[in-house]
């Protein structure tokens, strides 16, 4: 049998890291809910960053339905919310300085 399609190794981000951990924390505070994970079965971006660079890697982002369909779309509710996390885990993972200092 012949197989026909896209095929590529996986990437998996194990459970329990200080990245991970942060996330969860923020998505929690900001959204009142525990933060869900699930493998996915496309291909995506964190899988080249982390097979390829060695860089852990994962993917965060907005509810969203039909995904690459011709419906495709995103809630923007969500949209605002995962702004908002964004914002608190660079600050928290990179740190914050005042204007001005080194």
């Amino acid at each position: 049998m012949s197989k026909s399609g896209f095929f590529s190794d996986q990437y998996v981000l194990e459970p329990g890291t200080d990245a991970e951990g942060l996330l969860s924390e923020l998505h929690a505070s900001v959204t009142g809910a525990p933060l869900e994970s699930y493998p996915s079965p496309a291909y995506v971006d964190s899988r080249v960053y982390g097979t390829f660079q060695g860089i852990p890697s994962m993917v965060y982002g907005p509810l969203a339905e039909t995904l690459h369909g011709k419906d495709e779309r995103v809630n923007l509710e969500s949209v605002k919310r995962c702004t908002e996390i964004y914002a608190l885990y660079i600050a928290r993972w990179c740190g914050v300085r005042e204007a001005g200092q080194k």
